[in-house]
């Protein structure tokens, strides 16, 4: 892969086993624990059983970010990859939507901030990540998994990039919602 070397760190490149449903529910626990510990990036392919050929030619991708501090490393790197594949790049940010089951004024309050607090942030982090990205998409409802699985496939990905964060103690780098992100993804994920 001739662009890996144009990176500027290390990324430690892991299949995940998921043949059949049961196997799709669990990541293997050395695949587990590398993306719990490891500190530079981590490319997982799509349930690879077979170690096939690691894809060489990326044309969209699809950068989910959490609007949390960890998003500019996040921007940048997914900058940086696309440029050297000459990718296009479509950033996504979820938030729940309001269940109808308890939907009251409240809830609907708390959606409300939610979206205009991820409208209102993310030109910033993208000011500071030198990034001209489309501008953010804001995927609405339950299932965050699901709506960026969603998003990856009406956007033809053929990357999805996610940020893993910091180590927190006992919970690490590898949050729930990577690892479901990345137990999810018919695309490879590459998790920073």
């Amino acid at each position: 892969m001739e662009h890996a070397a144009s990176l500027v760190q290390p990324i430690i490149i892991m299949p995940t086993h998921g043949e059949n449903a049961f196997r799709r529910l669990l990541l293997g626990s050395v695949t587990a624990s590398v993306l719990h510990d490891a500190e530079c990036p981590i490319w997982t392919s799509a349930h690879c059983a077979d170690g096939g050929p690691i894809p060489t030619d990326y044309r969209s991708i699809v950068c989910s970010v959490d609007l949390g501090p960890h998003t500019v490393p996040v921007l940048r790197f997914a900058k940086k990859f696309a440029a050297d594949f000459g990718a296009s790049v479509h950033v996504v940010h979820s938030i729940p939507g309001v269940d109808q089951r308890f939907e009251n004024a409240t809830s609907r309050r708390a959606h409300t901030f939610l979206l205009s607090s991820a409208k209102d942030s993310y030109p910033a982090l993208a000011k500071e990540a030198e990034v001209d990205f489309p501008p953010l998409e804001i995927l609405e409802g339950t299932g965050l998994p699901e709506k960026i699985a969603a998003a990856v496939e009406s956007h033809h990905a053929d990357l999805l990039i996610i940020g893993r964060g910091s180590v927190q103690g006992v919970l690490g780098r590898l949050r729930t919602n990577a690892h479901e992100l990345i137990r999810q993804s018919r695309c490879p994920v590459l998790s920073v």
